[in-house]
């Protein structure tokens, strides 16, 4: 008997701060536990309450891959930008992978 349902995803969240000159981001590590995510590991960089665009989310195969691929999106990027006001999304009930959606 599984623990979750079919649809559910049940993670484990590592969470990371970046200091800015600018103000400080956020970086939520997902590490799905029970489920079928697209991917084990993603890193969502964000604002306590706001998520970022997903576009600077991370992806991997390791939580180092994973905040390695985050850390490499968001370098240089103003974080206004990373996490714009309007932004929000339920990425991990989403099928794409957060690196499909940068179009």
């Amino acid at each position: 008997m599984s623990l979750i349902n079919d649809e559910e995803i049940f993670a484990r969240v590592h969470k990371f701060k970046l200091f800015r000159k600018e103000g400080n981001i956020f970086i939520d590590l997902y590490e799905a536990m029970l489920g079928k995510p697209v991917h084990k590991f993603i890193a969502v960089p964000n604002l306590n309450l706001q998520e970022a665009n997903r576009k600077y989310f991370g992806v991997g195969d390791s939580k180092a891959s994973a905040l390695k691929d985050c850390l490499q999106k968001i370098k240089d990027v103003p974080i206004d930008v990373i996490v714009p006001p309007e932004a929000t999304e339920n990425f991990l009930f989403d099928s794409t992978s957060p690196a499909d959606s940068e179009s």
